[in-house]
């Protein structure tokens, strides 16, 4: 896994990108500087770019 500590200063990110690694899929958020220093990191990680309505 790569070094968590380069990734994100808030811990609760780190938690969603550790969870969804030890699982096996990929994190989907809106929040696109954590997917860009994450994806840069080599987790996959996909921006969803609108709200979906339902």
């Amino acid at each position: 896994m790569p070094q968590l500590s380069a990734l994100t200063k808030r811990r609760y990110d780190t938690a969603y990108i550790v969870l969804t690694h030890q699982l096996g899929a990929a994190l989907r958020t809106f929040d696109g500087p954590l997917a860009g220093n994450a994806g840069g990191l080599g987790f996959s990680i996909h921006v969803i770019e609108q709200e979906v309505r339902r």
